[in-house]
């Protein structure tokens, strides 16, 4: 072959090879088209569900500071009603020991009655006993 030939088939194979540059260059370029647009498809969706992610974690939250607000306010609400209980219970207990010293004087005064009644009963049998040897005298 002469140098001509050598040149033409050279150009020929740099030609094929060129095109075949062109067409994978092409098709990369497509690709990466393809690529970008789903992408961009991809980052809007995943913006679009961390909006809605981030609303409802936000609808959460105020969810729950609503609970805790109500927590504190029956928190509240419970202390105060404890306090009153609290209240209610010494003074209940003061009561009892007012009632319980009465309850004393009550047992220690029916004591002191039983006992009187016990000598008025000795009392009265020695009366009777005295009026019966009375009555046989005079009567005698």
């Amino acid at each position: 072959m002469n140098t001509n030939d050598e040149l033409k088939a050279s150009m020929q194979k740099f030609v094929e090879s060129t095109n075949d540059f062109i067409q994978v260059t092409s098709k990369l370029a497509e690709t990466n088209q393809t690529l970008e647009s789903k992408l961009a498809e991809m980052t809007a969706n995943t913006a679009s569900d961390d909006v809605d992610v981030i609303a409802t974690l936000n609808a959460k939250i105020d969810d729950l500071e609503h609970e805790i607000v109500h927590l504190k306010t029956t928190n509240d609400a419970l202390e105060s009603d404890y306090q009153a209980v609290e209240t209610t219970n010494a003074a209940l207990k003061d009561e009892q020991k007012h009632y319980k010293m009465l309850l004393d004087r009550s047992t220690k005064t029916l004591d002191t009655v039983k006992q009187e009644a016990t000598g008025l009963r000795k009392q009265n049998a020695e009366y009777t006993e005295m009026i019966n040897v009375l009555r046989k005298k005079l009567e005698g």
